[in-house]
């Protein structure tokens, strides 16, 4: 008997387990009126309802996405937590998806996590994307975030711990070597057993900052999968802007954000 649904759903419907439970995190399976998990355990009395999407993405809405700027070679979206960078089902909504309904030579620069929210960049023709992806191989591009961080970080923490990302939930770090993945996290302020941290870092790997923070003593607040599952906080950790070195341009889409928390929240 499968009494997990997600195991229970790709036995009667047939689909791949990865589209089921990719319907389950994006909402669309309820269970007696209710979102449930993945691990939840079907009953013999549950009334289970499925909002099947139709594949077509132009039948798709993403009042959720904002364009934030735009000019002749890029686009900048917002992306909330929750919702996919990549298009991984057909049936799934997520920001390529919304690419692929605006135009379809528009592509990806840069992907954020499922959970984290921020600023998506987007080339609008082949020839930036070209110049982004040679900036990038070069470090001439730095990518700013903002997050909330177990414990007191007093001072600036450079991290570069080689990432294994080979097909894993969760990414290893090899602390016995240096890989090319950078991460600066400089105290903005300080607060009871939490630090408000500015982020940097440059081409980035999946869950990059997420696992050199939790390496280093201090993972994200509310990260249950590289911190405490029991943590009740909640998860926060937005990119807010784009360095680019040879145009000496810097995209910073939330100006007063760090000033704002300066305000409210000061050293102790």
């Amino acid at each position: 008997m499968y009494d997990r649904i997600d195991k229970f759903l790709t036995l009667i419907l047939k689909f791949s387990r990865k589209k089921v439970i990719n319907l389950i995190l994006n909402n669309y399976v309820t269970v007696n009126g209710k979102v449930v998990k993945k691990s939840y355990s079907v009953k013999a009395k549950d009334e289970i309802k499925i909002k099947l999407i139709n594949d077509t993405v132009a039948n798709h809405t993403y009042p959720e996405l904002k364009v934030l700027y735009e000019d002749d070679n890029l686009l900048a979206i917002y992306k909330p937590p929750f919702i996919h960078s990549a298009r991984l089902e057909k049936s799934i909504r997520s920001v390529e998806d919304y690419l692929l309904s605006l135009n379809k030579s528009y592509t990806l620069l840069n992907r954020l996590d499922f959970i984290t929210q921020g600023v998506i960049l987007v080339a609008k023709n082949s020839f930036f994307l070209t110049y982004y992806k040679e900036q990038e191989k070069f470090l001439n591009i730095k990518k700013y975030y903002i997050s909330f961080l177990k414990g007191r970080l007093y001072n600036e923490l450079e991290v570069s711990y080689a990432i294994n990302q080979s097909k894993r939930k969760k990414v290893q770090i090899n602390r016995m070597n240096k890989g090319k993945n950078f991460t600066l996290f400089s105290p903005v302020a300080i607060y009871n057993d939490f630090t408000i941290a500015n982020i940097c870092i440059f081409k980035g790997a999946r869950h990059q900052i997420r696992a050199h923070a939790a390496c280093s003593g201090f993972p994200v607040e509310g990260d249950k999968l590289y911190g405490t599952e029991n943590d009740t906080r909640k998860f926060f950790l937005l990119c807010y802007g784009y360095y680019f070195k040879n145009k000496k341009l810097f995209l910073n889409f939330f100006p007063n954000f760090k000033q704002k928390i300066k305000e409210r929240i000061t050293y102790i």
